[in-house]
């Protein structure tokens, strides 16, 4: 399950419980819960931990990202919101309101 993208719409995906043929095949351990990929094939973390796989997605993303992109880091609940795996501020998400 595709549990985060990049909201800039770079090629970066955390993974949650990879069920995809696909992303199982790059796993060098299967039981693993979370994985990170960048640019299809570009594995950037593997582990049973979502704080450390979402470090490696925001590390990247902050890498990539172009100095007016904006960088949403780590989801905080309360603050955050996802919409369709993005991380969004409210006012985002709600339009601006």
């Amino acid at each position: 399950m595709r549990a985060r993208v990049c909201s800039a719409g770079h090629n970066i995906v955390l993974h949650a419980f990879p069920n995809t043929e696909k992303v199982r095949n790059m796993m060098k351990d299967t039981t693993n819960k979370f994985i990170v990929v960048a640019n299809d094939n570009e594995v950037l973390y593997e582990g049973m931990k979502f704080g450390d796989a979402e470090n490696a997605m925001v590390e990247r993303c902050s890498k990539v990202h172009a100095r007016d992109q904006i960088q949403h880091g780590k989801f905080r609940v309360g603050q955050h919101r996802l919409k369709g795996g993005k991380v969004q501020e409210h006012a985002e998400a709600e339009g601006g309101k």
